[in-house]
């Protein structure tokens, strides 16, 4: 399996998220999001070249993708997060 590297502001980024939807939403919601947040991360490792891949000019940027979904345990909740 590989694995998911996370940078820091990427991390942080989803601590802020988690505390901003326990405080908006609730501590429920923020839970779920995270939970989601980690079997993505689970999922993209075990399926690293799931989605399709993106054509972008920065070279730092090669071989990034898109299509899966963070988000999609969340949906049945009407709970979106931007």
């Amino acid at each position: 399996m590989s694995k998911v590297h996370q940078r820091e502001a990427a991390r942080r980024d989803l601590i802020e998220h988690f505390l901003y939807l326990a405080e908006e939403a609730g501590i429920e919601t923020a839970e779920r999001f995270f939970a989601q947040a980690e079997a993505s991360f689970k999922q993209l490792a075990e399926h690293p070249k799931m989605g399709s891949p993106l054509t972008l000019c920065p070279p730092e940027l090669a071989g990034l993708r898109k299509g899966w979904n963070l988000l999609s345990e969340l949906r049945p909740t009407r709970t979106s997060v931007r």
